[in-house]
Parts: C-alpha cells; structure tokens; sequence
C-alpha cells in the first residue's frame, strides 16, 4: 500500500546512496547498468523467468542506441539536408532497453516504503537468488545508474555556455526535417498532443512526463551528447514570476502578451504543429507594472510545505501536484490569449514547457526522498501498480519511479526582490478565482477528470500555504 510515514533520511543531498543500499538497489533497477556474467555473486540463482523477458539493449542507456545513430545522421548532413527522424521508431525501439524484473523484486517495490526499507527488501531477494540477471558488482558511486548520468540545472544555476549549448541544440533539432517534412522537434511535440489522454488526468501523469523529458532529452543529446534539459524553479519567482531570469535575452526571451517572442535565440520563433504559426505567450514580461500575469504561481514555501506533507498518500499527492502544475501553463499561456502553453495540443511548442516539467519532475524527487518512493495502490477507485506498463512507451511505471540516472541539482539562485514573506502567498479568496480559472484550463484541454480535483488540490495547497 502507499506509504504514510516520515523516511529515514539516508538518501542524502546529492541523491547518493549508502554504498550497501546502492548496490542492493542498482542490483535490479539500473536500466544503463553494465551486466555482469550469469555465475557472478549474488545473481547465479537468478530464475529464467526474470530473464525471458530483457530486451536486446538491456544493459544500455534509453535509446541509447538511436542516439548514437542520430548524432552520426546530423554529422552527416549538409547544409539543408534531410535528417530521417521518426519519433515513432524511437517509441517502438524503447521496449528493447526493457529490465525483467523477478516476481520478487516486483513484491518489494509495490510494497513502496523509504528508500532504505526498499533498499533491504531488495538486499534480501538477491540474497535468497531471486534477482534480476541485470545485476551489477559493488560498490557504486552514483545510486542506481551506473551510465548515462545526467544532471540537471535551474536554469539560473547554468554557466552562459551551458545556457548557449541548450538553446542552439533546441534551434537545431527544430531545423534538422524528418518524417512528413516535420522537424525533429515537432514530431517530439506530436508526440505530447497525440497522448494526452494517457499523459494527463491520473496517477501516471509523472511517470509519462519522465519518459517524454528522457526522450527529448535524448534527441539534444544527438547534437551535443552532455547536455541535459534545464529546469525553471518558478515557485521561487512567485512573487513577480513575469519578471523571472528565465525571461531576458540571453535565454527563453522577452515577451509581450498576445505576440510573437520578442527577443534572444527563440525570437520569433515558429512551429507547424498543429498549423504554422510563431510561439505565443500570454502575458508581458519585466517588472511591474509593465509585466504581468493572469494567474498567480504557487511559492516555494507552499511547495516544500506540500512534499513534506506525510498525510496524503501518492495519488492524492499526484493529483495535487498535476493541478498545480497547470498553473504555470495558464500563467505562461495567459487565460486570455490562450497561447501556446495554455493548449495541451502545443503546449510544448514553447521551449518553457521543458524547463517547467523537469521542475515539475524535481519536486517529484524531492518528494520522494522525503516520503518514499511509493506508487502502487488505488487511484480513483482503480488499482495502480508498479508494474502497469506506459503507452505508448510499452515500459513499466517502475522504471521511472525508482529512476536515479537523473539528479536535480538544488538551486542556488537568489529569491529575486528577496524570499516572498506569508503575506504576499496566494490567499483563499485569491484561490476561489484560480479555481475558475484552473477548470476551464482543464475543461477546454478536454481534461475532464481533472476539472473534479481542481477544488480538492485547492485546499490541500491552501493548507499548505496556511502551514
């Protein structure tokens, strides 16, 4: 069942586990881990059966593969030239990364818990010799991955040359054509729009986004094979989120609300999906009173009071969590213009969206390592597992859940005008309006199962404002 109570805080920081742990963990889960020979300690009684179902590139990163062959494609090419790209392939390809996990390992990781109770859980199956045959030999340095480790930044956090390296790889992947003349980074938006029934409106809402984020990640990985998408802390920015870093020249651009992106690498900037048209943005950046937003973003004290909050179990917490998120994209998207981020259809047409949802990902983590890494359960009166697999990306929830090849590294930046004192919070009554808001939000994204909880996460979060 879903976890409840407060963990032992062995997980620290830098999101490195205590050697024996790592190892128990990394046994089984390390999707890029590198196999060690069938007779090797602790995997010899390894069942058939957990080994039947690994796919080809098992021991390999996701797409590692299609990454590698993209990035001699893009080397190739010629000014102009046509890169083949479909993003279906690389839906399709992602099964043969798949890990089989034993029955046991399964049993442990539905049982949720801290990361230590799951960490011994799995300590003792592989003990016993009933661990995956994807086991890997100790000691490790970096949790559960072992390759492929990738860190991700607040954006504010970034040196300028990681902040150019990420801005000319997004320009890249959207100049570079693939399958029906569409841009590799619009097939990754189609992508998003095509599966927003099974993206949005349940507990799977996370560990759908991880997937998306590892995939588009991947493909700017094929242009420059160490970056990793930003994330923008914006409850830090709450007080005056229109005025953020985020929005000047040197990154997403200044913007005014209704029109096209006014400034730096993405000026102008402009997709065909679903139609061609620039990127719009519904709200005005730079200090009031000239800048202005139409909702008011949820503050880091109200986020850090909701993933402490040991009460609510995983699916009440996703829930929350998933409506709060929608705020950012009617903030960005504007109630009124409905731009792009304000449309599930092509909310990743503006490269914020990436930056929003690995925030959204890191308080996710942050959560985690808080309450444990709990996911199976009931969710709306339906039975959740670890082990219901994703579509499109035909994987297992666990996969993402219990995830450690991506680390958030903490934000340093400072609070802009100072941290935001409990007066300037988002108030009940200032609530009663959002809600509104919020439905229709969902409602004309056709999003009605999230229309019901737009109320119920509103008081779980005034609560946490209150705490």
């Amino acid at each position: 069942m879903i976890h409840r109570r407060s963990p032992l805080r062995a997980v620290v920081a830098s999101g490195l586990v205590v050697a024996a742990a790592a190892a128990a963990v990394a046994t089984t889960l390390s999707g890029g881990a590198v196999g060690v020979a069938a007779g090797a300690a602790g995997v010899a009684g390894a069942s058939a059966e957990s080994r039947n179902g690994d796919g080809p590139h098992a021991h390999l990163p996701l797409l590692e593969l299609e990454r590698r062959d993209l990035a001699a494609r893009i080397a190739a090419a010629g000014p102009g030239e046509t890169v083949h790209f479909e993003v279906s392939d690389w839906v399709a390809a992602m099964k043969n990364y798949h890990v089989e996990l034993s029955p046991h390992e399964l049993a442990v990781l539905s049982r949720g818990g801290t990361s230590e109770e799951v960490a011994a859980g799995l300590e003792e199956v592989r003990l016993a010799g009933n661990a995956s045959v994807r086991a890997v030999a100790p000691p490790l340095t970096s949790g559960l991955c072992t390759t492929d480790y990738r860190t991700r930044k607040e954006a504010g956090d970034m040196w300028p040359g990681e902040r150019w390296a990420w801005t000319q790889a997004m320009l890249k992947i959207h100049q570079l054509k693939g399958a029906n003349n569409r841009s590799i980074f619009e097939q990754l938006v189609e992508l998003h729009s095509t599966n927003a029934a099974e993206a949005h409106g349940s507990v799977q809402f996370l560990p759908w986004h991880y997937f998306f984020l590892i995939i588009v990640e991947t493909a700017l990985r094929a242009v420059d094979q160490y970056l990793t998408l930003p994330y923008w802390a914006w409850s830090r920015d709450a007080l005056a989120p229109y005025n953020a870093p985020v929005w000047e020249d040197w990154f997403l651009g200044k913007t005014v609300s209704g029109q096209c992106i006014q400034t730096g690498p993405f000026v102008n900037f402009t997709t065909n999906v679903p139609v061609n048209h620039c990127v719009l943005r519904g709200f005005t950046s730079g200090p009031a009173p000239g800048g202005s937003m139409d909702f008011a973003l949820e503050d880091e004290a109200t986020v850090n009071a909701l993933v402490a909050d040991a009460d609510l179990t995983f699916p009440e917490w996703s829930d929350t969590w998933e409506i709060a998120h929608g705020g950012p994209h009617l903030a960005v998207g504007g109630a009124t213009v409905r731009g792009d981020m304000y449309r599930v259809s092509r909310s990743p047409n503006d490269p914020v969206f990436y930056l929003h949802h690995a925030y959204v990902e890191k308080v996710w983590r942050d959560r985690q390592a808080a309450q444990g890494a709990s996911y199976s359960g009931t969710h709306r009166g339906t039975p959740v597992s670890v082990n219901d697999r994703l579509a499109p990306f035909d994987l297992p929830v666990w996969r993402a859940v219990w995830d450690r090849c991506v680390w958030y590294q903490p934000t340093t930046r400072s609070f802009p005008g100072g941290a935001p004192a409990a007066s300037g919070r988002v108030s009940r009554s200032t609530r009663v309006r959002q809600s509104a808001l919020l439905k229709e939000f969902f409602r004309s994204n056709g999003l009605a199962d999230n229309v019901e909880k737009v109320d119920a996460a509103q008081e779980v979060l005034a609560k946490a404002t209150e705490a």
